[in-house]
């Protein structure tokens, strides 16, 4: 992703650079008419914009986001007594803001935007297809690896060709059979639907697209956020027309044009569900297409909401710059991802991953499409929560995965990894103040961490109909519509009467996790010290939900809220030992003072898989040894083979 450096230099002098626009104007709806030329790496469109002026009193501009389109004409149009009335009009670069800002307004400077009234803007403009980035819109052939990302199936070329086409596109645009396997594809999180259109490029700004597309090759399909409403052909070029999208994000939008095999079948409330394959490799996601379908029924039901659209497509793009991304009812992929292998070709591992991340797409239809956060500091709310539900989804729907014990493997530890350090972690709530900072926020804590706290408010719930009940209750709150982690914390602590907003406000503006040591000072008591793992010194204080499981299969829970705090079991045996963190339900690690707690721990047989991989895991993170029997000489070996795996 694109990311902006202001040097001292450039700020000096200045006041401090806006970044998000202003609340005045609302997009309405926009009605897009794409025009890709593949040849000449050129697009050229025509836009028209229905904005709403919101503001109480008339405003003199109207700003919008924009970046490397070359704008022809732009008109400002007022539908008065039934008749368009036109304004001459000028866009600048307004340089008050951070970036690809500008500015509208009339020529007529007399003239301002009448409040409460809507206005068309309509566009006439050209950009271009990048072949060097993977942001905006690309061309993206076989098998791409390295240079421009314009390329062709090695198969079609011989080796001269290959040489040739190292240092350039040119021989490719001249190749009709290759021009048959190239694809025009999109994506526009987080900041890039401005390099397709002008638009208020920003999450909280959801708005209605109408989308034409007009392409040049017969064997050529395109697909967009809704369905096709109809398709015209003349002698040189065929015209998609597509329905309505819904309310949503401008980064949602997606428009793909390629030659692909279709598979399609549907859910069982009717959602028509399809795969989009390369010519030849659509018969190998037939398992991808039954495992979305399978997750628009389940999720259905979790929340007792209605998947929004009546199409889902997951199309597999020759390349991508992320595994997957989740475009309302057109999600796209690292071909790959969508891909069974067969016999000596199938990986467990990769399989297991790829079902992750198709469950996880699915999920951001509703968390993050139907309920978006406000802005990008909130992106736990759309990747946290998608990291969790992939979880909840397959081990509901797959469960001969057994996909908790990857989220230990995967999520769990390498969050724990990443956030031990204050200095070179972050909250998982970050203050956004310009788009410069995107970047650093799609990361580790934000979805993996982020997956670790919803994980924690289930504990803290302690009830998983009464979690499940919070989820529905801020769903149907906040349906197309933006939220905070306040408003779901502020939903959560309606439904079930926990300080749900008192407890996670600290965890999610606070870095780095806090280590409960764990002192056994009588046969049935524990005293708990919990600190900052990266600071002996730190004031940082959690409310820390603790489940806890004994050897005897007594379990129990407790909410450890002060510095020093002292739990006792009842009917705790001096022959028992107590796995605290039962399940790794919190984002925490024990230490045990007693160190004939660790050895009865490990050399115990009570504790579950995710138990006994978190313990391992506390040790090597701790550094506490284990006591080697005689006949096991060997557990320095073994503790080193657990280390090398978890990094």
């Amino acid at each position: 992703m694109e990311s902006l450096e202001l040097t001292e230099v450039e700020l000096k002098g200045r006041d401090e650079l806006l970044f998000r626009l202003p609340l005045d104007v609302k997009p309405l709806q926009y009605d897009l008419r794409y025009v890709p030329k593949i040849q000449e790496k050129m697009f050229y469109n025509e836009l028209t914009i229905k904005i709403f002026i919101s503001s109480k009193k008339d405003i003199d501009e109207v700003n919008l986001h924009m970046k490397d389109l070359q704008v022809n004409s732009l008109q400002i149009i007022k539908i008065v007594d039934g008749s368009e009335k036109i304004y001459e009009t000028s866009l600048t670069k307004n340089e008050n803001y951070i970036q690809d800002t500008f500015s509208i307004k009339f020529l007529d400077q007399e003239i301002k935007f009448e409040a409460r009234s809507e206005y068309f803007l309509r566009f006439q403009y050209q950009g271009k297809i990048k072949t060097h980035e993977m942001t905006g819109i690309n061309f993206f052939s076989l098998n791409l690896t390295i240079g421009v990302f314009m390329l062709c199936d090695p198969k079609l070329l011989d080796n001269k060709e290959k040489q040739m086409f190292d240092y350039g596109d040119e021989l490719l645009l001249q190749n009709n059979e290759v021009l048959e396997q190239i694809q025009i594809c999109t994506h526009f999180e987080d900041k890039f639907a401005r390099q397709m259109l002008p638009c208020f490029d920003e999450p909280l700004f959801k708005s209605v697209f109408n989308v034409i597309v007009e392409i040049e090759y017969e064997n050529h399909d395109v697909i967009s956020n809704s369905l096709v409403k109809e398709i015209t052909k003349t002698e040189n070029k065929k015209v998609y027309t597509f329905d309505s999208t819904p309310l949503m994000s401008t980064y949602l939008l997606c428009i793909v044009i390629g030659k692909f095999d279709k598979n399609t079948l549907h859910s069982k409330s009717g959602v028509q569900v399809s795969t989009y394959l390369p010519t030849g490799e659509g018969v190998k996601s037939l398992d991808a297409l039954q495992l979305a379908a399978d997750s628009i029924d389940f999720l259905e039901d979790y929340f007792q909401v209605k998947y929004p659209l009546t199409k889902l497509d997951l199309i597999g793009y020759y390349n991508h710059i992320v595994r997957a991304m989740e475009n309302w009812g057109c999600v796209t992929f690292i071909k790959k991802l969508l891909i069974k292998e067969e016999g000596d070709e199938f990986d467990e591992y990769d399989y297991k991953r790829n079902c992750k991340t198709i469950a996880h797409e699915i999920s951001h239809m509703w968390f993050g499409n139907l309920v978006t956060m406000e802005w990008w500091d909130d992106i736990w709310l759309n990747e946290g929560f998608a990291r969790y539900m992939e979880h909840v989804i397959l081990d509901k729907i797959r469960p001969e995965l057994k996909i908790w014990l990857m989220y230990i493997e995967i999520v769990y530890s390498v969050a724990l990894r990443k956030d031990k350090s204050i200095a070179l972690t972050h909250p998982v709530q970050v203050k956004v103040k310009g788009d410069q900072s995107l970047d650093d926020i799609f990361d580790t804590i934000s979805y993996a961490k982020g997956s670790a706290i919803v994980l924690m408010m289930q504990a803290v719930i302690q009830n998983e109909q009464v979690f499940q009940d919070c989820l529905r209750a801020y769903m149907n709150r906040f349906m197309w519509k933006n939220a905070t982690s306040q408003d779901l914390f502020q939903v959560m602590e309606e439904v079930s009467a926990i300080p749900i907003m008192d407890i996670f406000t600290h965890w999610i503006q606070t870095p780095c996790f806090p280590i409960l040591v764990i002192d056994r000072i009588s046969e049935d008591t524990y005293t708990f010290w919990q600190k900052c793992y990266d600071s002996m010194n730190s004031v940082e204080q959690w409310t820390i939900p603790v489940k806890f499981v004994t050897s005897k299969g007594q379990t129990g829970f407790v909410m450890l809220d002060q510095k020093m705090s002292q739990v006792k079991i009842e009917g705790l045996q001096a022959d028992e030992y107590t796995k605290f963190n039962h399940n790794a339900l919190g984002f925490f690690i024990c230490y045990y003072v007693n160190q004939s707690e660790v050895d009865g721990l490990y050399y115990s047989d009570f504790m579950g898989d995710i138990d006994r991989m978190v313990f391992n895991l506390e040790l090597m993170v701790s550094g506490k040894q284990v006591t080697p029997r005689d006949e096991e000489k060997e557990n320095d070996e073994v503790d080193d083979a657990l280390e090398n795996k978890v990094e």
